[in-house]
């Protein structure tokens, strides 16, 4: 955004902005909350991601950790960027659908409806705290049944 239409903006717009800036600062030099880098490592391991020494690296099927350390869960950015939490969503909502009945209500289905309201509010923090929420229960599901 350069600065003629920062200006042109409402003092929320800039203080957005600011929070912005300030998030990615925190971002860059690794001081997230404990909480958003727990939620990015229980979102990386339902994506897929594996658990190496206490933490999470993505990597090729077929090479280990050694070979091939990738993200580690402190530079996710599925708290930040919805170009990481959107394949999360869509893998939410294949799984998560068949477990909703129409016209009865279902945590499944609440579940779906408040991570798609979140990304309607174009609020990312909202969105991936839902997201959070929704695999703690999705993961305390599958634990009952086995």
């Amino acid at each position: 955004m350069n600065k003629k239409e920062l200006q042109a903006g409402t003092k929320d717009d800039k203080r957005t902005t600011a929070d912005n800036s300030s998030s990615a600062s925190l971002e860059q030099n690794g001081l997230l909350s404990d909480a958003v880098q727990e939620g990015n490592k229980l979102i990386a391991k339902f994506m897929g991601g594996k658990t190496w020494n206490n933490d999470i690296f993505l990597f090729p099927v077929g090479e280990s950790p050694l070979e091939h350390q990738s993200e580690m869960a402190k530079y996710f950015k599925y708290h930040s960027s919805w170009d990481w939490l959107m394949p999360v969503v869509e893998k939410i909502n294949e799984i998560f659908a068949p477990l909703t009945t129409p016209l009865i209500v279902t945590t499944a289905g609440v579940f779906l409806t408040k991570i798609h309201n979140a990304i309607c509010e174009v609020d990312i923090k909202l969105a991936h705290s839902e997201i959070v929420s929704a695999l703690k229960w999705y993961n305390a599901q599958n634990n009952k049944s086995t």
